[in-house]
């Protein structure tokens, strides 16, 4: 079997060169050699030292970071340009790396690639890789440094096991997000996955948008989500469901089918065959989509239904399970708060019983959004939801014949206190944790009883 993966690779290495661009590998930051590893240092560092407006640092940071409409610029999420815009902002910032020194003696940058941290294993530091955690490297300042992270010892949130729940679903929409101003939506891979680690496990410059890239473990965090949608197009080879939109904030418009191929990008990564292996076989029964709106006790909750860490939790009822081979609970225009991110857990139970914690259904994390330069709010509100078919499918036969019920736990996740916040107005109020009710789907693609609305852009 290794054999074989050496020859696709091998084919990947000559596809890419056929293309005038011989691709190099991005490898796992902890298995990079001590040259490598230098050389990326010094590569990042060399940026992190430039005058020049339009490359250096924070240049490349603030095409992520720093949100406008008119030109527009800044990331993209909650929709299926999620991963294409992260995979160009990379591949964008890899090519300046590279170019910084080519022609050094010893710490040449010009094969330097992004390396990535597989967050889903035991860390070879206390909490994140080795190379991210010293302040210094020797007696000059690391480079990869940022002494703004969360640093308490712990282990990964989310394990292999995890990550291949996510990659093994072949509905695109369901993975990487529904199609932009269509029908968007988080996919499973950014929201929990992705909010969740910047918001509350990394913490610090990443907890916010607005500065996240500047913490340089940015570039590696993003590139094992690049990775693991390289790993999902070997399985299943879908392309995006927005080809032709174009990738906001950088330099000739490029588009998403532009992202397809990592080669054409000059670049790839390693899968063992045992990660790009086909998943198990769909169910043989095929469903139409159906959907149920659910109902709750709670005042003026047409209108919104008003969440906070000392007024809930909140109950939604009218759960009644059919046959289904996919269930998701959506959680309907989730105001986007600007102040802070919060978590959202969710309990699923017989309706007049109370939740416990073995009723666990899962969580989310609502990642704060971009504020505008002109005040307004980035990514107003979204749909949002968690894939609960296991568990519905579990309480539902420990409890026949029962009307279920889905409770919501809301936490706000508090800011870094390790050093004075950058964004310190931290609003802890009703007006920021908002949504407009829940409603299950069944074996459906995405949120066609309600729709998402964007911002002052339509994002």
């Amino acid at each position: 079997m290794s054999r074989i993966w050496t020859v696709l690779v091998t084919i990947v290495v000559l596809t890419g060169t056929a293309l005038g661009q011989m691709p190099r590998e991005r490898k796992n930051i902890d298995n990079m050699t001590p040259q490598e590893l230098a050389a990326y240092k010094h590569a990042i560092g060399l940026l992190k030292q430039s005058t020049d407006p339009d490359n250096n640092y924070v240049h490349h940071a603030n095409l992520h970071n720093l949100y406008t409409s008119s030109p527009p610029h800044g990331c993209e999420h909650g929709s299926d340009l999620f991963l294409p815009w992260h995979r160009w902002h990379l591949a964008n910032f890899e090519k300046a790396l590279q170019q910084t020194d080519p022609d050094h003696l010893t710490l040449s940058t010009k094969n330097v690639t992004i390396p990535y941290w597989n967050w889903n294993q035991a860390p070879t530091g206390k909490r994140y890789p080795k190379a991210f955690e010293n302040a210094l490297d020797g007696i000059v300042p690391n480079p990869l440094y940022d002494d703004f992270r969360n640093t308490d010892p712990s282990g990964p949130t989310y394990d292999e096991a995890d990550m291949t729940g996510i990659v093994q679903d072949g509905d695109w929409n369901h993975f990487a997000g529904g199609p932009k101003d269509v029908n968007e939506y988080y996919g499973t891979l950014e929201n929990p996955l992705h909010n969740t680690m910047h918001g509350i496990f990394i913490g610090g410059d990443m907890s916010d948008p607005g500065t996240a890239a500047m913490d340089p473990i940015y570039w590696s965090y993003h590139a094992f989500i690049d990775l693991q949608w390289d790993r999902w197009q070997k399985i299943f080879g879908t392309p995006p469901t927005s080809p032709t939109k174009v990738l906001r904030g950088f330099d000739g418009a490029p588009t998403v089918d532009g992202t397809v191929n990592v080669t054409d990008l000059g670049y790839f990564y390693t899968h063992t065959p045992e990660s790009i292996a086909a998943p198990t076989p769909a169910p043989l029964v095929t469903l139409e989509p159906r959907a149920t709106r659910l109902t709750t006790d709670i005042s003026g909750a047409e209108r919104s239904v008003v969440v906070w860490g000392g007024d809930g939790p909140f109950s939604f009822k009218g759960i009644k399970p059919a046959m289904f081979n996919r269930a998701d609970l959506w959680f309907d225009e989730v105001r986007i708060p600007v102040t802070l991110s919060y978590r959202i857990e969710v309990f699923l139970h017989p309706v007049g019983e109370k939740y416990k914690a073995a009723d666990a259904a899962g969580s989310l994390t609502i990642w704060k959004g971009h504020k505008t330069l002109d005040g307004k709010r980035h990514h107003m509100t979204a749909n949002v939801f968690l894939p609960v078919t296991d568990k519905l499918k579990k309480i539902a036969a420990a409890n026949p014949g029962k009307e279920l019920a889905a409770t919501a736990v809301v936490t706000p996740i508090a800011p870094s206190v390790r050093r004075k916040s950058r964004n310190p107005a931290v609003r802890p109020t009703n007006d920021e944790v908002q949504f407009k009710g829940m409603q299950i789907i069944y074996d459906g693609g995405g949120p066609f009883m309600s729709r998402v609305t964007g911002g002052d852009d339509g994002h």
